[in-house]
Formats: C-alpha cells, structure tokens, sequence
C-alpha cells in the first residue's frame, strides 16, 4: 500500500519545481513537525482510513494546500503579511526591450519608469575558416595540434590527419573536439552557394572586458601545424565581440551582455537598436 501511494506522489507531483516558499528554517520545520505530533496524539486511531483512496486523498489535499499558500505568499507583503498586488515592468517597445520586476515588494515606486535608448547590441566573437572544396586533400597526413586561448586559459588540441580523409572530414573532427570540450564555444560546418565548407566557431558569451579585443584567439607556437591553420582559416575572425551600448535616461552605459539590471529592480533584456528612446 506505502509502495503504490509513494509511486502516485510521484507521478502527479514529483516533476513540479519547487518555489521560492518551500525553502524554510529548521525552527519553521521543527514547528510543523511539533504541530503534526499534537494533531496525530488527538486523533483517534481506529477511526482512521488507511485505504489506498484515503492516502491519495490526503497527498492531493496536502499539495493544493501548500499550492494555495505559494500563491498568497506571492501575492503577500512580506512585511506585514497584508495582501497586495505584485508589481510588474511594462516595456512601450517590447520587441526591442523587455524589462521584468525582480526584486521585493516596495522595492520601487510605482509610478517608476525610465526611458531606454539602445544604440547598439553585445555581441559574440565569430570566427569562420575558409571556404574549401569538401572532397580536396588540402591537409597532409600526420598528427596536428594548436592552442585554443579563452578566459585567459590555454586548451591544446590534437588529433591525427589519416590518408583517406578529406577538407571536410577534418573540419568536422575539429568542430567536434570544439564541442566537446564545453568552453564556452561552439563550432558547426557552414556551406556556401558551391557547396564548399568551412569551420565556423561562435563563442558562447558576448562582449569585451577591458583591452583585450578578443574572446577567444587559435594559434600554434609549433611551425608545422601554422599551416593547418592557415589552410583551414581558423584565426579566421570574421565578427569582432562588442559590448551593449544604451543610454538610460540621457546616461550613456555599456553592457558586456543584453540582460541587464537597472536600479537593482528591473531586468532588462535588450534586443534591438532603438531610434529613440
């Protein structure tokens, strides 16, 4: 019976995130287990239903109701406990900027509001190799490395050229070794109008931090493997990372991302040039 009732808990509830409210201290824990124990010792127990049926009951009971206070939570003020209404952030221009309400209540005024002027948009680091026929053998046979330099860390790369593989196998086999090892990059094999193929490799973040102009930089101290790369195009850098540039009410900022946060309340996602504000 415990087995079958624990097997519908889960079913019906077991995916469900939890929220905010379902955290507690352990005096608030210790509190309810003190009330549950002074509920149980006043219940009679032969007067219980222990079926299948009853339990289930009482998991559905128990779930709306804690469902019930997450909501009153939320729409509570946390001060005193009085009911009020949860504030939002409404964007005259959605599609380029979208702002969300984050923090607590009182935290802003509510006839707050700011005029957002985005001048240009963060952007990542795009390096595309160069465009080479498939099926060509631009690269001889042996083993290759280079040196793959982001967030101030070097990762080596090798791996082996076999006499049967072609431009476009190898180019795989580097996007691929990319991939794998979750950098922060992330390569796929563009085509062109001829069908020819190249390496392309985005870098997962955006923006630049202080004089550095790149996220991310492909090299080889070792000569042998300088050609490779040259073939293949691979410090190849084709879109420069750049920063967000916005004013806020006249104030000209900049962002290494699109998601920012105004006055510690709002979260603003930027997603398009502005003309004006």
């Amino acid at each position: 019976m415990i087995s079958s009732v624990y097997s519908y808990y889960l079913s019906q509830y077991g995916n469900k995130s939890n929220s905010k409210y379902d955290s507690h201290t352990r005096t608030q824990l210790k509190n309810t287990y003190s009330k549950v124990v002074k509920i149980n010792s006043q219940t009679p127990v032969y007067k219980l239903d222990l079926s299948t049926a009853a339990q289930k009951y009482a998991i559905d009971l128990k779930e709306h109701a804690r469902a019930l206070e997450n909501i009153t939570e939320d729409l509570s003020d946390g001060a005193d406990g009085t009911m009020t209404f949860k504030k939002s952030a409404v964007s005259s221009n959605a599609s380029a900027v979208n702002a969300s309400y984050i923090t607590d209540f009182g935290a802003a005024s509510d006839d707050e509001s700011f005029d957002i002027n985005v001048k240009q948009l963060a952007c990542s680091q795009l390096n595309t190799g160069n465009y080479l026929q498939p099926r060509s053998k631009h690269i001889k046979p042996g083993e290759y490395s280079f040196d793959l330099s982001i967030n101030d860390v070097i990762y080596e790369f090798q791996f082996k050229v076999d006499n049967s593989e072609t431009t476009n196998n190898i180019q795989n086999k580097i996007a691929r070794l990319i991939n794998r090892s979750n950098i922060g990059l992330t390569a796929n094999i563009k085509e062109d109008s001829l069908g020819n193929t190249a390496i392309n490799i985005e870098s997962e973040s955006t923006g630049i931090n202080g004089t550095t102009p790149v996220i991310f930089s492909i090299k080889s101290d070792d000569a042998n493997n300088q050609p490779l790369i040259d073939t293949l195009g691979l410090d190849r850098v084709t879109q420069y990372p750049a920063n967000a540039i916005f004013d806020v009410d006249g104030d000209e900022r900049s962002s290494m991302s699109n998601s920012i946060t105004i006055n510690k309340a709002y979260d603003v996602k930027l997603s398009k040039v502005t003309e004006e504000p």
